[in-house]
């Protein structure tokens, strides 16, 4: 019998990532949390009944990505995005009462109490989210154009305004080069122009 020659391919995933974290074609960046607690207290002596409860609910979700591209010779392109979205919620409550003729019935009976002293409860509710985008765009290593624009909503803003966009726009110029340049030509005519006078003035 004749057997077949088994061909394994094997695919290195590690350098590859590597490869492309080294060539900085995209770079992501994400940064995330979540906080939840809770707290009860409760106090329970004679004629005496109070309880605190307090409820917190609160995370952050934070993420960038990066993108650069160079598009041809001379033309390179950078982009961001960026997200950030922000939420807190807190419910707390307290219940005291005084009066009370008999200790058997602990914290399961605070209507026995004939003197109520607090009945109160609160809610507390905020959020924030934002969404950011950049362009950039590199001519001839010369010429800059930026163009931004980002998206804000917040709770605590006044109904039908919780949302507000901001655009924006840049141009740049990188004349160092140039100036550089004629700087040089410049001096170089003056130096040339000042021997052709000394010369004249010999002769």
């Amino acid at each position: 019998s004749i057997t077949e020659p088994v061909i394994k391919k094997s695919i290195d995933v590690t350098s590859k990532l590597n490869k492309l974290k080294e060539s900085k074609v995209i770079a992501v960046t994400a940064k995330n949390g979540i906080e939840v607690s809770f707290a009860l207290k409760i106090y329970f002596v004679r004629n005496l009944f109070r309880a605190d409860s307090f409820f917190n609910t609160s995370y952050t979700w934070d993420n960038i990505v990066d993108f650069n591209l160079d598009v041809s010779q001379g033309h390179n392109l950078k982009a961001t995005l960026i997200s950030s979205v922000y939420y807190n919620e807190k419910e707390s409550s307290r219940i005291e009462a005084r009066g009370f003729d008999t200790d058997a019935f602990q914290f399961y009976n605070t209507g026995a109490g004939t003197d109520p002293r607090a009945l109160n409860t609160g809610f507390y509710k905020e959020t924030l989210s934002s969404f950011a985008g950049r362009l950039n765009y590199n001519l001839l290593d010369k010429y800059l154009f930026t163009f931004t624009g980002r998206y804000d909503g917040a709770s605590k803003l006044a109904v039908g305004h919780k949302w507000t966009f901001f655009p924006s726009a840049a141009f740049a110029w990188k004349a160092s080069d140039e100036l550089r340049h004629e700087l040089k030509t410049a001096s170089l005519f003056q130096c040339e122009a000042d021997f052709m006078l000394r010369v004249y003035r010999k002769q």
